[in-house]
């Protein structure tokens, strides 16, 4: 039985996505939904409650209003305007804009084959003194489920040269085997984008 429990998303597309030449949020996954809506339903599915996604601040143009406004109607949009401080600063920023502190999954928008099972089991296996890693045959992956403390921890950090890597280091890593093949594969450059979505021509 799957137990439910409160827990948020954090969706992290701060970068330039200068090797793909496109917003990676906005890549159709299918014919209905984009990488960053496709997410939020799959999350959605397992019972998040509040979604947080991180945005480079120069996608914030009138060019992607009707995008953008499609997102912000799901998700609360949070505007990165030093996406060169790196990775744990769009974390932090997404973190800051939860309501309380709490389970949050960490997930990268260019690694959107997650599954709706796959969350429900991490849920389910996550243990609250430390954090959970998906593994595919003994592989380790994304996204990460953090605990409160660990969400508490980043979000009173004060901006360093300090990595995510480099905090989750004092807390313990719990793995779960996850039986999803593409689940932490990277959509990174056009080419990779086009080899595993061949079916689609609109982009």
């Amino acid at each position: 039985m799957i137990i439910q429990k409160a827990f948020g998303v954090l969706i992290l597309s701060g970068g330039f996505s200068s090797r793909m030449g496109y917003p990676k949020l906005f890549l159709p996954f299918n014919s209905k939904q984009n990488f960053c809506l496709h997410l939020y339903h799959e999350y959605k599915r397992a019972g998040a409650k509040q979604f947080i996604v991180v945005l480079n601040h120069h996608l914030n143009t009138d060019y992607w209003t009707d995008k953008l406004e499609e997102i912000s109607s799901k998700c609360t949009i949070v505007w990165n305007k030093q996406p060169e401080k790196g990775r744990l600063y769009s974390i932090s920023l997404g973190l800051k804009a939860m309501e309380r502190p709490q389970k949050v999954f960490i997930q990268d928008v260019d690694k959107p084959f997650i599954k709706h099972k796959d969350i429900s089991k991490m849920l389910n296996a996550h243990q609250d003194n430390g954090y959970l890693q998906p593994v595919f045959r003994n592989k380790h992956a994304h996204p990460i489920l953090i605990n409160p403390d660990i969400f508490q921890r980043i979000v009173n950090l004060q901006y360093s040269d300090k990595t995510l890597k480099m905090i989750l280091q004092d807390y313990k890593r719990n793995f779960l085997a996850i039986d999803n093949s593409k689940i932490d594969i990277n959509i990174n450059t056009l080419s990779t984008y086009k080899m595993h979505f061949s079916h689609i021509q609109n982009l």
